[in-house]
C-alpha cells in the first residue's frame, strides 16, 4: 500500500480504505433495489406458477423488524405486486413461495412475502407508449385565430416531431 504524504487543507492525505467506505456507497443502493432480486426475477416464473405469473412481480428484498422478536431481530421480505383479487390467493402461498424462493439460492434468503395490490400491474411495469401527432390531427390548426394559442401548438408539435 502506498502512503501519500501530502497536505491537504492543513491535514494528511492518506489513501482510505475500501472497506472503509464501500458501506456508504452500497447501502442506500441495498435500500432502494434490496438484495437478491435479479435471481427471483429470472425464475419468478418456476416460484409462482403459471397461473399467477402475469398477474404478479416481485419488487423488491427488504429488512423489517421482526414482530414476533424483543431482541428487535429483522427478517428479510420478499415485496410482491399483485393484481386485484390475486393479491388474496399469492398471499395464501406464502410458504410455497418462501421455499422456493430459499431453495434457489440455497439458504433461507427471505422469511415471508408482503403482498401489495395493485389496480392495474401493467401500468406500473411497461412504460406507456407514445403515439406520434399525425397531420390529419392538426386538420382545424388554420381554424385557430388566437395567435399565442397557434406558437403554443406549433413549438409542442415541433418538440414531437
Amino acid at each position: 500500500m502506498i502512503t501519500a504524504n501530502k497536505k491537504y487543507n492543513g491535514k494528511k492525505n492518506y489513501p482510505v480504505e475500501i472497506g472503509r467506505i464501500i458501506n456508504s456507497i452500497i447501502k442506500p443502493i441495498y435500500k432502494e433495489h434490496g438484495t437478491g432480486l435479479p435471481e427471483i426475477e429470472e425464475s419468478w416464473k418456476y416460484i409462482i406458477g403459471e397461473k399467477y405469473y402475469k398477474s404478479t412481480k416481485p419488487k423488491q428484498i427488504k429488512w423489517v423488524n421482526s414482530y414476533n422478536s424483543n431482541k428487535g431481530e429483522k427478517v428479510k421480505v420478499l415485496i410482491v405486486l399483485a393484481h386485484g383479487p390475486i393479491s388474496l390467493e399469492v398471499q395464501y402461498l406464502n410458504d410455497i413461495i418462501t421455499n422456493k424462493v430459499n431453495n434457489i439460492y440455497g439458504y433461507e434468503i427471505i422469511k415471508k412475502i408482503q403482498v401489495i395490490q395493485v389496480n392495474d400491474l401493467k401500468l406500473q411495469t411497461e412504460p406507456i407508449a407514445k403515439f406520434p401527432l399525425l397531420a390529419d390531427d392538426l386538420s382545424e390548426f388554420n381554424s385557430i385565430k388566437d395567435i399565442n394559442l397557434k406558437k403554443a401548438l406549433s413549438r409542442i408539435k415541433a418538440l414531437t416531431e
